[in-house]
Formats: structure tokens, C-alpha cells, sequence
């Protein structure tokens, strides 16, 4: 542990010693404690790259330290409003296994209140794990990361999670800016924020075609559910995908008696099945859903309007899986 003044001059510097460990992430709660976690280096079997999360004095006394399963990490820890200390990372089932999204609640004295696995890869050669969290003021908590798991059809995506106060899941969202690529073209969140209008924003990385280039910088904002369009939560997918969203055109938009909806596919793009056209109203009640059919590359369909009252309406494009593309248009 090392400390630093205002201006960057050292003031303290601990090596706390066996098991050596690498600490991912640190918080301070209320008495200027600090909470070191991450995962232990040591070759002992008690701590073979375990999560390990060390709680020590301002001056780096330890009060306690937890160990956990090995092939297991925490790689963000948080003080909760009521006190808790929360464990965010993955595990590996039985110790060698399928990778395991994690959170664990400790109380202040490092007592296990409990412990909860979100969702796991399908084998023990592919990722799944979580890369940061936040509480709400509600005291709910949100958690990102990332996963591979070809048997849920979650082929590389990033993903968010909404939990309660007992770590039990709300909501779930995946997503892929290049949702139909093969197997190791990444996509990770490794980092979520709360925005003023209650939604998030989110960063990491996604992997797509090339050229240009393979990997590119992520920047995704969701709203309070979730979404990237409002109203996604009513379609009956978990899957979405944000790669489409600029082929997707809506005409006329203001529109009174119909709107013509439009996505044009990329080469080769694959659809699960029928796509459905989905009419979500601005309080996310379903108005209106109907098939869209494929002509090749494009999809285009015509949504009547007449019968419906004026207003902001949000257009939701899905096939069989997941998420295809979505916007606003408002009926006048």
C-alpha cells in the first residue's frame, strides 16, 4: 500500500508480506480504513490466486483479511450505505471450472452476509467475470462486465446487471456492438457510471471486422432500464446489439397516418428468425407489434398511426434473439 499527500509526496508505504497478492481495487470507509481487494499471487495451496481482501488502518495496521476460492478475483470493492463492504469479480466453479460473474457482501467486521453468482461461461476456456459496480441510492446495486457463454447464445458481450439490496438480480442486459462475429471478437465493459438523468454510461472495448482495425474504444449510455432505446425492457429480449443503430431510418418522422421503418443489413448478416416490429408508447406500454419482412439486406415495413393518440412513441426492431435497432417517432 502506498499513500500520498494532496501534492503526490509520499506519506506511507506498507508491504503487508505473505501471501504476496495483487490489489485491484481500494475504497475508505467512514472511519479512513482502508479496503484492499484483488487476488493472492502466493503458490500456497490456501491461497493460489484466491480473492483476497485485506481491511487495515489508515496507517496500514490490518484488522482483518478474507480469502476466497481459488481461480477467483475481486477486481472492484465498494463501502455500501449501510456500512457493508461489496466484492465485485468471478470465480471459477469448484475452484477450476467455468468462469463465474461474483459478488460478495461482507459486513464492516468482514462477516459473510452472502454471496451471489450472477451468470458463468459455458466452458473453462472462455470469460465471464465483472469489472466494476455501483450502489444507488435506493440502495440497489449495478454491476458490468463481460461473458462468453455459446450455450445462452451470449457469443462475447458486455453486459450489465441490476441487483436488490441481497444481491438478487432485477434485470439483465447484453450487449455487442458487433453481435455476429465469431467466437474471441471481444466485447467488455470495464467500467459503469450513474448519470444525472438516472441512467448509465458505460466504457471498455469492442472487437469488430477488419480493416480498419480489430479493436476499437466503447462508449455506450443506457437509460435507467437498461436501454439504449427507451422501452427496450418490453420486447422480450435480454440481447441487444448497437452496430445498426445508424442503418436504421424512420419516414415521414413526424408522421400522422404512417411510418415507413427501414434497416438496412450488413453482408451476410445473420437473423434469428421473423423480426418483429415493436410500438412502445412514452410510458413503455406495447401499441402496436407487427412482422417485418426481409428483401435480401434490407428489412422495411410500414406502421400504421392513424388510430393512435399524439405523442413520442419509441420503434423496436427484434428478431427471434435479440435486439436489432430502435428509435423515436413522434405522431402528430
Amino acid at each position: 500500500m502506498f499513500r500520498t499527500n494532496s501534492v503526490g509526496d509520499s506519506i506511507r508505504f506498507v508491504n503487508f508480506g505473505e501471501p504476496s497478492f495483487f490489489a485491484m481495487a481500494v475504497s475508505e470507509d467512514s472511519g479512513q480504513n482502508l479496503i484492499l481487494a484483488g487476488y493472492a499471487e502466493n503458490a500456497d495451496p490456501n491461497f493460489n490466486q484466491n480473492c483476497y481482501m485485506v481491511k487495515c488502518t489508515p496507517m496500514g495496521d490490518v484488522i482483518w483479511w478474507r480469502s476466497r476460492p481459488p481461480r477467483s478475483r475481486f477486481t472492484q470493492v465498494l463501502i455500501t450505505q449501510d456500512g457493508g463492504i461489496l466484492g465485485i469479480g468471478f470465480r471459477r466453479l469448484n475452484g477450476d471450472g467455468e468462469g463465474t460473474a461474483m459478488v460478495v457482501k461482507y459486513s464492516s467486521n468482514g462477516d459473510e452476509l452472502w454471496t451471489r453468482d450472477i451468470v458463468s461461461a459455458d466452458n473453462d476456456t472462455r470469460t465471464c467475470g465483472l469489472s466494476d459496480g455501483f450502489e444507488m441510492a435506493d440502495g440497489s446495486l449495478v454491476v458490468a462486465g463481460r461473458i462468453t457463454n455459446f450455450a445462452l447464445g451470449l457469443n462475447d458481450k458486455g453486459m450489465l446487471h441490476k441487483l436488490d439490496q441481497e444481491g438478487v438480480v432485477q434485470w439483465s442486459r447484453y450487449y455487442a456492438h458487433y453481435a455476429d462475429m465469431p467466437l474471441g471478437n471481444t466485447q467488455v465493459f470495464n467500467d459503469v457510471e450513474p448519470t444525472r438523468d438516472g441512467g448509465f454510461i458505460l466504457t471498455g472495448e469492442t472487437w469488430g471486422p477488419s480493416p480498419p482495425n480489430p479493436s476499437r474504444l466503447w462508449l455506450v449510455k443506457l437509460d435507467s432500464l437498461g436501454c439504449l432505446v427507451p422501452g427496450c425492457n418490453t420486447v422480450g429480449v435480454e440481447e441487444f446489439e448497437s452496430q445498426l443503430q445508424s442503418a436504421l431510418q424512420l419516414s415521414p418522422n413526424p408522421a400522422s397516418e404512417r411510418v415507413q421503418v427501414s434497416l438496412a443489413l450488413p453482408a451476410g448478416y445473420r437473423l434469428a428468425g421473423a423480426v418483429q416490429a415493436m410500438l412502445v408508447d412514452a410510458q413503455g406500454k406495447l401499441v402496436l407489434q407487427q412482422t417485418v419482412p426481409a428483401n435480401g439486406v434490407l428489412l422495411q415495413a410500414n406502421l400504421e398511426l392513424s388510430t393512435l393518440p399524439s405523442g413520442l412513441y419509441y420503434v423496436h426492431l427484434r428478431d427471434a434473439e435479440k435486439w436489432l435497432a430502435g428509435g423515436k417517432v413522434v405522431v402528430e
